[in-house]
């Protein structure tokens, strides 16, 4: 890995520091009264369920016993059911009801409505700057994947 300069460490701490606050902006929205967590389990659980509790707290990058606690809540809302794992009969998956389907996408369309409220106050070339920009965060989060 390539040593960063000095002007390279302080454009990743004012990115890091202006992407943290355009997320709070975005979870502000929405949310339907679910936690980061919660919603973000949720999200992992329906784009590549059935998972199992060790799974999500793998790709989520939390401990085993918080994704636990996650999935449980996530179950007593409805928002997830518990299916038996096929490939074990003695554990169980998780997997999105059509509840925690439809309450995603609602928390996702408000959320995209209000940052495109947000985006509506900016002019035309800041919209293209922007728009350059998002190609450039992509790569970023490419070169991780």
């Amino acid at each position: 890995m390539k040593v960063a300069k000095k002007s390279e460490l302080e454009l990743a701490a004012k990115l890091q520091l202006t992407l943290g606050r355009i997320v709070r902006l975005i979870r502000q929205q929405g949310g339907d009264g679910l936690t980061p967590s919660q919603m973000s389990g949720l999200s992992t659980i329906a784009e590549f369920g059935p998972l199992r509790n060790c799974d999500l707290a793998s790709r989520e990058g939390i401990a085993a016993p918080v994704a636990t606690r996650v999935v449980a809540s996530l179950e007593d809302l409805g928002y997830v059911n518990r299916i038996q794992d096929p490939n074990d009969g003695r554990a169980y998956q998780m997997k999105a009801s059509p509840l925690g389907l439809s309450v995603l996408k609602d928390v996702r369309t408000s959320r995209t409505q209000g940052l495109a409220a947000r985006l509506a106050e900016l002019s035309a070339e800041e919209i293209l700057q922007l728009e350059a920009a998002l190609s450039v965060f992509e790569k970023l989060v490419a070169a991780r994947e």
